[in-house]
Formats: C-alpha cells, structure tokens, sequence
C-alpha cells in the first residue's frame, strides 16, 4: 500500500504526455476547467455538462446527483430506485456489524447484521483485517517484516515491500526505517526523521539548496520523493519548470506518520472498502486525528488543489493553498 495523501497518505503525479514538467494550476470557484493541468479547489467539481465547463459546487449528503464526480468527498452517487443521490454508504468491510445491506462494501451483503462475501474468489475489499487477497484470490495474512514479497498490499500497513541490496529481492520492512546508503524504491523506504531520502535508488540526505527551486525540464531532475518540477507556465509543458517541495521530512514528520501507519495497524480494521473516503469507515474512527497530524506533518497543503484540505480542521493547515500537485505515485494509497 503507497501512501495516499496520500493520502496516501494519498498525492498523484500529473506528468504531461511528453514527459516534460507537471502542468499545474489551482483555480477558484466558478473558473473554465477544461485546460489540461487545471484543478478546482476542495469542495468544488468540473462540472462537464455545462457548454462551458466551471468548477462547482459539489454536492452534500442527499443532494440528488447525476454522476460520481458531483459529490462531495466520502460520498457516492447512489441509485435507489427513481432517486439518484450523494450517499454516505459502502463504508464497511467484512466482518463489520451492519445494520443494511448498503453500509457494506461492494459484493456483500449484511448477513446477520455482519457484512459478509459469499464469493470463493477474493477481491481488493473482500477480506478482513490482518489480511490482503493474493494472486490465487484467496484471503492470506500479512506477511512478517523480513518476509520476501512482491507488493506493497503483502506487508503490513506499517510496512512496505522494499528493495534490497539484491535487486532481485524484495522483503517487508517497516517504512522509512532505511539508513544511509542502503538501496531503496519509495518515498517510504528511507529515515525522514534523519533527513533522507530515496534518489537514484538509495538513501541519501537531503539538501534543500540543492533541490528546491532549481530551474527543471522534468520531474527526474528533482529529488523524485520530495519534489516535482512544476511548469513555469501552465500553457507550456514543455518547459521550463521549477523543482517545488510537495512533501516534509524531519523528525516531526516521521514520528507522526508512524503514529498514524501504527494506529491503521493496530486497529483491526478491514483496510481495504468501496468508499474508503467516508468519515464513517473503521480506520477514519480510530486515526483521523493521528491522520491529521500527519498530513499536517508532511504534506504541503499548496499542493492539495483539488484534493480537498489536508485536515478537516482548516486551523491546522501550514500553508494557503494556491497550487497543487495531484500526484500519481507509482501505485497505490493510503488505503487501497
């Protein structure tokens, strides 16, 4: 599992199709959203079907909706019968009590008030806590730090699959615990608390001067776990660009998003549901706060254009949000 911010501990990187610097620019509310490496800010959608598309207003709890992008964040667009609305539903996975079928995730049902998977194949979100669903599709336990793996969703939701020193072999090991030197392939791979980071494949200390605001033609000239090359200008993808820290590291960072990637593990929920935004689900009960903390920690809230805010409680941001990065990190979020 990557981090979503992101998540997450999801962000995703928009490359332009040339591979040159990343196209980006956070509009207002009520701005044309149809130039390529435009964003709307939180709380507002493109809305397509006007001849002119602008950002909008997305729609609330039980506003009636005609497709998914409408609705706010942690809602869906729902169809019961002749209503189609925003619904907070689909936030449980297997094994949670339920009181309807629509709390349950995608392919259950609520089966003596417990959602439940009848199916003999396994997907993303039919398996219970501690457990992922393998290439056979069956349900497997996470593997053990030191166990070799292949992907992220193997290891534990304090853990990643990482590279090492055999670059054939890959073992579950707890995220940025990596020293300097070592060889690595993530964000998530070496100690931030100590100020390192993942470039060219193994862990090296960070310099700032030596990253961010440098001139950039493409994000491989930037520190790739830290930052972007942001285009110059949004109508030229070409260049030139500028590299821009989208992520902090350092103590604070580290030890909060420990904090949180802990409390996910150590919290029994099914990690894995259809509406993994909703306030309703599990891991949001138990570490939102912690979530919180985090973002705040390690996330630069210039870059959460259209990704609503970095934490629900807008007093906590460090920064105003002015651009943003949506970023497509090689794989995955804080909860796939």
């Amino acid at each position: 599992m990557k981090i979503l911010f992101y998540f997450c501990l999801i962000l995703f990187y928009i490359k332009s199709i040339n591979g040159g610097c990343t196209q980006y620019q956070c509009l207002n509310s009520g701005d044309g959203c149809t130039r390529k490496g435009t964003y709307c800010p939180p709380g507002t959608y493109c809305e397509i079907t006007f001849d002119n598309p602008l950002c909008t207003e997305s729609k609330k709890i039980f506003d009636s909706c005609s497709y998914q992008a409408q609705c706010d964040s942690g809602l869906i667009c729902y169809n019961e019968g002749d209503d189609q609305y925003c619904a907070n539903i689909k936030y449980k996975g297997q094994g949670e009590s339920c009181k309807k079928d629509i709390e349950c995730s995608d392919s259950m049902s609520c089966t003596n008030k417990t959602c439940t998977y009848s199916g003999t194949s396994c997907k993303a979100y039919t398996c219970k806590s501690g457990q992922f669903c393998n290439s056979q599709k069956t349900c497997q336990s996470f593997f053990a730090d030191g166990t070799q793996c292949t992907k992220d969703l193997e290891c534990k939701p304090n853990s990643r699959c990482i590279i090492t020193s055999n670059a054939k072999v890959s073992k579950c090991t707890p995220i940025n615990s990596l020293g300097a030197g070592l060889p690595c392939n993530s964000a998530d791979s070496c100690d931030i608390g100590l100020n390192l980071v993942c470039f060219q494949g193994y862990c090296s200390e960070y310099k700032s001067a030596f990253d961010s605001n440098s001139t950039c033609s493409d994000n491989t000239q930037c520190i790739s776990d830290k930052a972007q090359c942001i285009c110059d200008s949004v109508k030229v993808p070409t260049g030139p660009g500028t590299c821009q820290e989208i992520y902090s590291i350092g103590s604070t960072c580290k030890k909060d998003k420990l904090n949180y990637f802990n409390c996910i593990a150590e919290s029994n929920c099914p990690l894995q549901v259809t509406n993994k935004n909703s306030n309703e689900t599990c891991v949001s009960k138990k570490c939102s706060d912690l979530k919180c903390k985090y973002e705040v920690s390690c996330v630069n809230s210039d870059y959460q254009c259209g990704k609503g805010p970095v934490c629900s409680d807008s007093s906590f941001l460090k920064h105003s949000s002015l651009f943003f990065l949506l970023s497509l990190i090689i794989s995955m979020v804080i909860l796939i």
